[in-house]
């Protein structure tokens, strides 16, 4: 079972080592609860990384103390939207993994799906983290390490649900097609309501 310490050491093994962690995965005794717990430490960094640069461009308009308050206020409103959108879209894709197993006479397990979603995108998670360094370097890190999560998600399915590789790109291809388009929707539509109440609210208190 993964313990709270050997959540870094899972974090660099499954981007160097993917195929031997895979195997450990498959064979671990988790939880959800372990589950999210991974997921609620790892992104917590690259939600920083995103977040600050809205407070340091909030700063850059006034430097009375009214506004450093509500600037600060906004930027953690923001963070935590956020933080648990990241949260509620691993989720998502893992039921969605975990629908499709029928459908593609995968090995049934019901953590097997959310394994998959938790684990394959901590290469984003981490080059997302470096962003907060003002390079346009660690932009184009975040987007191989995207096409890295595709490649994770490919091998998992392989490992994980005993699966031959053709049939595993479809039926990857499949899952982040269909999650990520119920993703966006979801997104798109919660950020667009929860711009909107922030925005009244520091009209307001500005």
């Amino acid at each position: 079972m993964l313990s709270l310490r050997g959540l870094p050491i899972r974090a660099i093994r499954i981007i160097l080592r993917p195929r031997y962690e895979w195997s450990v995965i498959k064979t671990d005794q988790s939880s959800r609860r372990i589950l999210f717990r991974y997921v609620a430490l790892l992104t917590l960094p690259p939600i920083i990384a995103i977040t600050y640069p809205v407070y340091r461009d909030l700063l850059a308009y006034s430097n009375e103390p009214s506004v450093l308050r509500h600037a600060a206020s906004y930027s953690l409103v923001v963070g935590f939207g956020w933080y648990l959108l990241n949260l509620v879209n691993v989720f998502i894709m893992g039921a969605l993994f975990q629908s499709l197993f029928p459908v593609f006479a995968a090995t049934e397990d019901r953590l097997r799906g959310l394994k998959i979603a938790a684990y394959a995108e901590t290469p984003l998670w981490m080059a997302i983290t470096l962003t907060i360094i003002p390079y346009t370097i660690f932009d184009w890190i975040s987007l191989v390490a995207l096409l890295y999560c595709f490649y994770l998600m490919f091998l998992a399915v392989v490992i994980l649900m005993d699966m031959p590789n053709k049939k595993a790109v479809w039926y990857t291809a499949a899952t982040i097609f269909a999650s990520g388009t119920i993703i966006i929707i979801l997104d798109s539509s919660l950020i667009s309501v929860g711009d909107y109440l922030i925005k009244q609210l520091w009209h307001h208190a500005v």
